[in-house]
């Protein structure tokens, strides 16, 4: 059974220079997948890929933490909590059931946002698109390095 085999993930040092760093990732299923390379203490990119039945895929991840970008999200004066951001992925693809939008957002994003007086701010955020979420409210962002993109997650008056 496929199901049976062992998936192994393995890291090939690269200098820096010429040979560059990389993962292989073997005996994937057929699926979604979020592949993501971040700094530590920095920013982090990402790419959803689709692995088919012949299991083979290359991605090239390029990140320059010098070019960030930050978010600031205004939401409705009495909201609480904290803002969470996670890699966006294609737009026809279902919405990530809470859980794992979180999970995914503490992995790869790794930082989060005290919401203070109707606003949020995250920076130091690699450039891309963005799915932002605080309590049931939900929106999209794209970060550009060198700018603060602003999201407006108040819901419309009914």
């Amino acid at each position: 059974d496929d199901n049976d085999r062992p998936r192994t993930s393995t890291f090939v040092s690269g200098d820096g220079k010429g040979r560059p760093f990389r993962f292989e990732h073997v005996k994937l299923s057929t699926g979604r997948y979020l592949l993501s390379v971040g700094v530590v203490g920095g920013p982090a990119t990402w790419k959803w890929v689709d692995v088919g039945a012949n299991g083979a895929l290359t991605e090239a991840f390029v990140l320059d933490a010098t070019k960030t970008g930050a978010v600031e999200v205004s939401l409705p004066p009495e909201a609480k909590g904290k803002v969470f951001l996670a890699p966006a992925d294609a737009p026809e693809k279902p919405a990530l059931d809470a859980e794992l939008f979180h999970a995914i957002a503490f992995q790869v994003v790794r930082q989060d946002a005290d919401i203070v007086a109707g606003k949020a701010t995250m920076k130091n955020l690699a450039p891309g698109k963005y799915e932002v979420r605080a309590g049931d409210l939900r929106g999209f962002v794209d970060v550009v390095a060198g700018k603060t993109a602003e999201l407006n997650l108040i819901p419309p008056k009914k």
